[in-house]
């Protein structure tokens, strides 16, 4: 039976689970990012400070539902035999309480729940795919937007294709998801930090030193996400699969950059 290293003797156990844990941290906080990715359909005269109130909102929501429903999965039924046994969330739940109908509730619960993260990572995936389009980062077609409804039917089309193809395998690919996801955020973080202080550099009318200082934070903490998943010998690293999970990943998206427009009128 597999144990949390938590549970281990000694004062390495705890820090190490808290290391790994930390690894997938960045994959399962992604959402607040949405809010930009969105901000074009704001209507007209937002207050552009609700931006950052809504992102600052979700990273709060993100942070306190995780410790919620992890305090009181521990709280209702000893870990021992959660992790033991491979005891379900929802069947703690009917054991602890008696109650078959609390664990459909919380099923009912975690299928919603699939359905809004699936919708809001698909609006956000098309949206950002769209963007790559219109500035010919990859070919223009995938920034195509529909007559009569305006939406990007071109990028729509694409996610929903890739979407039902990694549907097929099923539970195998959500541990490569979620490792490589970590790190893809971790790259999309260190590039969007990178690019804000060079825009500064080039533009003094930008942000002042505040916001600066802030990039160079998220451009250090960006770069440990990234060396704690590709660093040979750390604990949580890249697996074989999951190397080539991201090989295969970045390959889809070298050919979508080699198919763009090689001159680009402004």
């Amino acid at each position: 039976t597999m144990l949390p290293l938590s549970s281990q003797t000694g004062a390495a156990g705890p820090w190490l689970s808290i290391f790994l844990v930390l690894q997938i941290v960045p994959y399962y906080m992604t959402g607040w990012e949405s809010v930009a990715k969105g901000s074009e359909e704001a209507e007209s005269g937002f207050d552009p400070r609700n931006f950052g109130t809504a992102i600052y909102a979700a990273l709060v929501a993100g942070f306190l539902f995780y410790v919620i429903i992890i305090a009181v999965v521990a709280w209702v039924y000893p870990w021992q035999e959660i992790v033991s046994g491979h005891v379900r969330t929802e069947v703690a739940f009917e054991r602890a309480f008696g109650s078959h109908a609390i664990a459909q509730l919380i099923l009912f619960g975690a299928f919603l729940s699939l359905l809004k993260i699936f919708n809001g990572n698909f609006v956000a995936a098309t949206r950002m795919l769209y963007a790559l389009g219109r500035r010919s980062y990859v070919h223009p077609a995938v920034g195509r937007v529909h007559a009569s409804f305006g939406t990007p039917v071109a990028a729509i089309t694409l996610m929903g294709v890739l979407t039902v193809a990694a549907s097929i395998f099923g539970d195998a690919i959500l541990v490569p998801v979620s490792e490589v996801g970590s790190l893809a955020v971790g790259v999309g973080w260190l590039s969007a930090c990178v690019a804000f202080l060079r825009r500064n550099a080039l533009d003094p009318r930008q942000p002042g030193d505040r916001s600066a200082a802030m990039a160079i934070v998220g451009c250090g903490v960006s770069f440990a996400i990234i060396l704690m998943k590709v660093v040979p010998g750390v604990p949580g690293s890249f697996s074989r699969a999951e190397w080539l999970s991201f090989i295969a990943w970045s390959l889809i998206g070298g050919l979508f950059w080699l198919l763009r427009p090689r001159h680009v009128t402004s």
